[in-house]
């Protein structure tokens, strides 16, 4: 896995803290951003790609689950507000049916109210900031 070592076994709470990666930990890493906006998951891809990981993109929940299932993916980029299936329910879906990798809130969304909607362990959340 391209990003063995990143996060491994970190509860929650620390690997939010951990937010800086160098390029040559993404080299060769498999990336599957899952928003249902062209804006997000493109930019995403962009930098990603310069610093070496591949990117594939899912325009809603269902892609996503499709796409990560069928995928070798090191980690998913999970919008929260998305059509056909939300990131709440495709990450349920995933773990559900046994999905192991690593899948991370990606999101515009940051209220309050939102950050206590995701159990420890369930998606990994990094905090919102300002770029």
């Amino acid at each position: 896995m391209a990003l063995e070592g990143l996060n491994d076994k970190v509860p929650p709470t620390e690997a939010a803290q951990q937010t800086k990666i160098s390029s040559s930990q993404l080299e060769g890493a498999k990336v599957l951003p899952a928003d249902d906006t062209l804006d997000n998951p493109c930019l995403v891809a962009k930098y990603l790609t310069r610093a070496g990981a591949t990117v594939d993109v899912a325009g809603d929940g269902e892609e996503a689950v499709t796409m990560a299932q069928a995928g070798d993916y090191d980690v998913v980029l999970m919008d929260i507000q998305m059509p056909k299936l939300d990131g709440y329910e495709a990450t349920a879906k995933l773990r559900n049916e046994g999905y192991e990798r690593p899948i991370v809130t990606l999101t515009a969304y940051a209220m309050r109210e939102e950050k206590g909607a995701v159990s420890p362990g369930w998606m990994q959340r990094l905090p919102h900031q300002a770029c």
